[in-house]
């Protein structure tokens, strides 16, 4: 079977086009999304299901199957984008982008299905957080003691009697809105 595959991708190559980024193309799909269908038929690879094809040796034009391997879509991208940090002439241009009419959901609502779905998703990840705000593990609070170790940041310095002010009634709040959520549950 490996032969008769290898002798259709031939034919296909020849049929393909290349375009200027290397990749090549057949009847607008991608050849290594081809390549990577022809062999794994139980497995296959469609527009918009959320997956792409990664060339493990980062070389686009190698489309040879021991060298593709099928991801999802955010950790092919996350592979590849790892560290890196776009320049704020970048974020200008992309914010440009999605600006206004640009945007795609300009003069768009959600419907009611898809904002109980926000909903439903906001309400899991809140439940994943402690009661009252996030915690740091111990290992992350020591980590945080050692590298404040050493730095006084108001040494010689005084709040203001506006700033006191400003910290109590804060404090207050956040100390309200603790009762009233222990007063709920009980």
């Amino acid at each position: 079977m490996s032969i008769e595959i290898e002798k259709k991708l031939e034919e296909m190559i020849l049929e393909s086009k290349v375009y200027k980024d290397g990749r090549r193309y057949l009847h607008g799909d991608c050849f290594s999304h081809i390549v990577w269908n022809m062999y794994n038929s139980e497995d296959q690879i469609r527009k918009g299901d959320g997956y792409a094809i990664h060339h493990k040796d980062k070389n686009i034009k190698n489309d040879n199957i021991k060298n593709l391997q099928k991801l999802k879509n955010g950790e092919h991208i996350s592979l590849h984008h790892t560290g890196k940090v776009a320049s704020f002439e970048t974020k200008m241009k992309l914010s440009e982008k999605r600006k206004g009419s640009k945007n795609s959901m300009y003069g768009k609502k959600h419907s009611e299905e898809t904002k109980r779905k926000i909903s439903i998703e906001t309400k899991k990840k809140m439940n994943n957080i402690k009661k009252f705000g996030w915690h740091h593990s111990e290992e992350t609070k020591k980590k945080i003691s050692e590298s404040n170790k050493g730095k006084q940041t108001m040494l010689g310095k005084k709040h203001s009697e506006e700033t006191k002010r400003k910290m109590s009634t804060s404090a207050k709040r956040r100390h309200s809105i603790k009762k009233e959520k222990l007063n709920e549950k009980i």
